[in-house]
């Protein structure tokens, strides 16, 4: 559910019907589970966020970020294991951000900081409903395994923030 602020809150007050001063934060909407859990060690791409948004400006930036939480399990082979983190609008690529093992190759370790998140910034043009995802792929079908929880690594997120021009 997007959290929406509008001028008739607050003390200082936009009158109603006005437009938002730029600036302005318009509205957040942010889902933080994933739909897939577990291992991957094939090299398909998968969906894991999905999130409609409809934009009450068509003059806006819309911010749009994700971040996947995941364990990294090199196998002891996993020298130059590389994931792709991905954000999508419809079936258009906005982001790609690509990760590599390639200094921690016989361990097993947790990699969740922001090299995982992608960001994109666009221009809303009008005020329909489009469809963000957060996809990720491993590029190597027989190199290391990913694990995927909520639970265990619930650094998961697709936020779109709404900014008016």
């Amino acid at each position: 559910m997007a959290t929406v602020i509008s001028g008739n809150t607050g003390i200082d007050k936009v009158a109603d019907g006005a437009a938002m001063p730029a600036g302005s934060v318009l509205q957040v909407s942010e889902i933080t589970t994933i739909a897939i859990t577990g291992v991957v060690t094939d090299g398909n791409q998968r969906t894991f966020m999905t999130k409609a948004f409809t934009p009450k400006s068509a003059t806006s930036t819309l911010y749009v970020e994700g971040g996947l939480g995941m364990q990294v399990y090199g196998n002891g082979n996993a020298n130059g294991l590389e994931w792709q983190v991905l954000i999508y609008k419809a079936s258009t690529l906005l982001k790609k951000v690509v990760n590599h093992d390639n200094s921690n190759h016989i361990n097993t370790y947790h990699r969740t900081g922001a090299v995982n998140n992608p960001r994109h910034s666009e221009v809303s043009g009008n005020t329909t409903e489009r469809t963000y995802t957060v996809q990720c792929k491993k590029a190597q079908t027989n190199v290391g395994r990913l694990a995927f929880s909520n639970d265990e690594y619930p650094m998961n997120y697709l936020r779109i923030t709404e900014v008016e021009n």
